[in-house]
């Protein structure tokens, strides 16, 4: 367990975040600069970088991240008391930091295609389809989507396997990205049993010299193409020229300069489906997150929660905040399995203890821990008094003003009210500069040091009686005035733009 009294680095925990950063930013920029030269040796669309983008970041990134916290905070935390990582995600734990990468012992199995239950639920759903006879368009989804009724939907509940040209050829430039950029983190492992791993990985979901499968649909969509099953389908899709159209999740978009955007859920796109125009009208604050390949179609649409609760652009004013209800809403910890970078996290041990001490500063808060925690449900502030795990939108109520200091769903969600909102900027996030005077102009801003957090109440008493407007909802959260449910929004874009394949 991380100690929370103690933490000894050689360095501040602001320069911590930022090392942990530009580390994972060498991972992404040698990664994309491996997927070009594939892009002008072979087929662009079976490109081997480009679909395990999202599994080599979140595997590399996940060793950095934990490499750094055993060579710097190795006097705070008991390393060796975390169990062994032997699955995906992301096969790394802190003992293949310590002792080597064990390749050879780990347990290498295809990622289904959603859970039991949705692929069941999806097997009565193509059976209940071929029914119909009416022609219309034949929409590819996977377990667990939406299905609209106007259309025939054929839910792809299968992870096939993917053939890629010059395999051989293609691995060695994976490769090769890998021992640079071990050379430029100076890494002083080799880096064979890294490669290896990705070796057994990678075999798990190609297969040399076979007939790739072909899809009888005329559209595919997609929600989560950061899942290698769902990028394989969108990859042979692209081969086929059948269009693709990706959904952006989160209840709004556009705020953040983040890679997993451009590799996962721009990937292989031909439209995106998207929260409000703000994303289109900077896309020059974006230099991190641009696409891989072609520029999709925006589809500009609703997130439907904050359609439901966005009355105008006003945000109430409080004087004070004795006698206020505070809810406090961070994002999840990591653990020992979940951190991947850039800009995603910091070490578990920096984020409780800021936990701490803003709770010590304000003892009466809620703290709304994260829903689907990723680490432990009981890792939590010792000194909160008032808990919570429910979901944000259900206990909105139960608060004056909220605290963030992460842009999250539930960040967008708040926004979408006309309560107050004080945003911590800890610097976790890379909130581009255009985002970040529109968070202002919604939020109370405070800059935290966490190596010395300061009177936090009175860098916020001094802001309580700035006038604040919420643009964030009708820009980052909401349509053109269209007031369309945000699946009636797609479909309609999908109607008016696919035609059945003859």
């Amino acid at each position: 367990m991380e100690s929370r009294d103690s933490i000894t680095i050689m360095m501040s925990i602001r320069d911590y975040i930022h090392k942990d950063n530009q580390d994972c930013l060498v991972v992404y920029n040698v990664l994309r600069k491996g997927f070009d030269e594939i892009c002008r040796r072979h087929d662009p669309c079976l490109n081997l970088i480009s679909i395990f983008f999202a599994d080599l970041m979140d595997i590399i990134t996940h060793y950095i991240l934990l490499r750094n916290e055993v060579d710097n905070l190795s006097g705070s935390v008991d390393f060796r008391s975390f169990a062994p990582v032997n699955n995906f995600p992301y096969y790394i734990g802190y003992d293949d930091v310590l002792n080597g990468i064990d390749f050879e012992h780990k347990h290498y199995e295809k990622v289904a295609m959603g859970s039991i239950k949705s692929r069941s639920a999806g097997r009565l759903m193509n059976a209940a389809m071929r029914l119909r006879r009416q022609p219309s368009l034949t929409i590819g989804v996977f377990p667990g989507m939406h299905c609209m009724g106007r259309f025939r939907c054929k839910f792809l509940l299968e992870v096939p396997a993917i053939s890629v040209p010059d395999f051989k050829a293609q691995l060695e430039i994976v490769f090769r990205c890998i021992d640079e950029i071990w050379q430029m983190l100076a890494l002083s492992v080799p880096a064979e049993n890294m490669k290896q791993l990705f070796k057994r990985h990678i075999a798990l979901y190609v297969k040399e010299n076979t007939e790739n499968p072909r899809f009888d649909i005329d559209v595919l969509v997609s929600r989560k193409t950061t899942l290698i099953s769902e990028r394989i389908v969108a990859a042979l899709c692209c081969v086929q020229h059948i269009p693709v159209v990706n959904i952006f999740h989160g209840e709004g978009f556009g705020l953040l300069d983040d890679p997993i955007d451009s590799y996962g859920l721009k990937v292989n796109a031909d439209a995106v489906l998207g929260y409000g125009p703000f994303f289109v009208e900077t896309p020059t604050d974006f230099p991190l997150s641009q696409f891989l390949y072609k520029k999709p179609y925006y589809i500009c649409a609703d997130s439907d929660i904050v359609r439901r609760l966005y009355k105008g652009p006003e945000v109430s004013l409080v004087s004070s905040l004795d006698d206020k209800r505070i809810m406090y809403v961070p994002t999840s910890f990591s653990g020992a399995r979940f951190r991947i970078g850039p800009y995603r996290d910091m070490p578990d041990s920096f984020y409780l203890r800021w936990h701490e001490q803003l709770i010590a500063q304000f003892p009466s808060l809620i703290w709304k821990g994260h829903v689907k925690e990723k680490a432990r449900r009981d890792l939590m502030p010792s000194n909160a008094k008032m808990l919570t795990r429910r979901r944000f939108e259900k206990c909105l109520d139960a608060a004056d003003i909220f605290f963030f200091d992460y842009v999250s769903s539930a960040f967008f969600i708040a926004c979408a009210t006309d309560k107050p909102i004080v945003f911590f900027d800890i610097g976790i996030r890379n909130i581009t500069p255009r985002a970040y005077e529109l968070i202002k102009r919604r939020c109370i801003i405070v800059k935290v040091n966490l190596d010395s957090v300061g009177d936090l109440k009175e860098e916020i008493r001094a802001q309580l009686r700035d006038p604040r407007v919420n643009e964030i909802a009708p820009r980052c959260s909401l349509g053109l005035d269209n007031r369309k449910g945000r699946f009636e929004t797609l479909y309609e874009w999908i109607a008016q733009n696919v035609k059945v394949k003859q």
